[in-house]
C-alpha cells in the first residue's frame, strides 16, 4: 500500500479485542494497519475485512456528519500521552470525515475542531478499506527529539452493534490532558446594532488537573452593557475525581457551583450539581443532584430552564 520511498518510519498494527457488546476477542478481525511516517505527515492504511460487505452501512457523505451512525472506523491520538487529552479522527466507507478534540478522559468532545486531514475509501468484495493522511502541522505535541504518543484504534461494525478496539480499555479509562495546569481566555468586543447596545465580553477558564485522571477549574465571565454600564458575570468551581483502582474498581465523583451577578436579579443566583458514577462491569450505578435557581442569569452562555432542581 505504501511505496519504500515515502517511508521513513513503517509501523504495523495487529490483534484487537471485541468491546462491546459481547467483550474477549472479536469476530471480526482487523488483519493489519500500516501507519508511516514521511517528516510532514502521518499516513495510516487500514483494510476492515467482513465476509458480508453488501451489509455494509454507509450513509453519511458530509464532513462531521453521523458518521457513528454508519461502518466507521476511529484514530485516536494521545499525542502528550497523559492519558486525558487526545484528538479524534474518524472515517466511513464513503470517506467521510469526522474529528474533534477529546478532553477530560473523553467526557467532553470539542467537535468545533477542524483539522487539516484527508482520507480516501473504497468498499470492495471483502470489505472496505482507506488510507487517511494527517499533517503534523494539524496536531499539538510536545518540543522534544523523541516522541512518545498514546494511540487507539477503534472499528465499528454498525449492523452487529460491534465496537472493535486494538486495545481494550475498561469503562472510564480515557484520553489525555495537555501539561498539568491550562488556562484559557476569551474577549469578544460587539458593535451596537438595532436596539442592541455595544458589549464586551469576557471569559476565564483555569484547570489544574491532579491525581492523575482528576482535575479542579473554576470559570469567570464578564458582559460589559456600554449602553449603560451594567455588568453581568458568572463564577463558580468545578472538579472531577476519577479512580480507576478505588478498591479495584472504577469510581468517577464530580461536583460545580456557580453564582451570578445581575443588577437588577437578587436572591438565590445559583445553580450546581453533584455526581457520583460507578461503572463497573459487574455492577454500573450512578447518582446525580443538580439545580438552577430562579435569579441564575449567566448572559455569557446558555441557558434551557430556570428554577430546575432534579435528583
Amino acid at each position: 500500500m505504501y511505496p519504500a520511498k515515502f517511508g521513513r518510519h513503517i509501523a504495523i498494527f495487529q490483534g484487537t479485542q471485541n468491546h462491546f457488546p459481547t467483550g474477549g476477542i472479536c469476530r471480526f478481525i482487523l488483519p493489519c494497519i500500516r501507519a508511516v511516517y514521511y517528516g510532514k505527515a502521518l499516513d495510516l492504511g487500514v483494510v476492515c475485512e467482513d465476509s458480508k460487505p453488501e451489509f455494509i452501512v454507509a450513509k453519511e457523505m458530509r464532513r462531521d456528519g453521523d458518521i457513528e451512525a454508519d461502518d466507521n472506523f476511529a484514530i485516536i491520538l494521545d499525542t502528550y500521552l497523559d492519558h486525558r487529552n487526545a484528538f479524534y479522527f474518524i472515517v466511513n466507507p464513503n470517506g467521510a470525515r469526522k474529528d474533534a478534540l477529546v478532553v477530560d478522559e473523553g467526557a467532553n468532545q470539542n467537535v468545533i475542531w477542524n483539522g487539516v486531514w484527508d482520507a480516501k475509501a473504497v468498499v470492495t468484495d471483502k470489505g472496505w478499506q482507506f488510507e487517511v493522511m494527517i499533517p503534523f502541522d494539524s496536531l499539538r505535541f510536545k518540543n522534544a527529539d523523541q516522541q512518545l504518543w498514546g494511540i487507539n484504534f477503534r472499528r465499528m461494525i454498525r449492523r452487529k452493534n460491534e465496537e472493535v478496539l486494538w486495545q481494550a480499555h475498561r469503562r472510564n479509562d480515557g484520553l489525555g490532558k495537555i501539561g498539568k495546569f491550562d488556562l484559557g481566555f476569551l474577549n469578544v468586543q460587539t458593535r451596537s446594532l438595532g436596539t442592541n447596545p455595544a458589549a464586551d465580553y469576557s471569559a476565564i477558564r483555569p484547570k489544574y488537573g491532579m491525581l492523575n485522571k482528576s482535575y479542579v477549574g473554576g470559570i469567570f465571565t464578564n458582559v460589559y452593557n456600554t449602553r449603560d454600564g451594567n455588568r453581568n458575570q458568572a463564577y463558580g468551581l468545578d472538579s472531577v475525581l476519577s479512580f480507576s483502582n478505588f478498591f479495584g474498581q472504577n469510581l468517577s465523583i464530580s461536583s460545580s457551583f456557580v453564582q451570578t451577578s445581575t443588577p437588577v436579579l437578587k436572591g438565590d443566583r445559583s445553580s450546581g450539581y453533584f455526581a457520583v458514577n460507578y461503572p463497573n462491569d459487574w455492577l454500573e450505578a450512578f447518582f446525580n443532584y443538580s439545580f438552577i435557581r430562579k435569579n441564575f442569569n449567566p448572559e455569557l452562555g446558555f441557558l434551557k430552564r430556570k428554577a430546575v432542581e432534579q435528583l
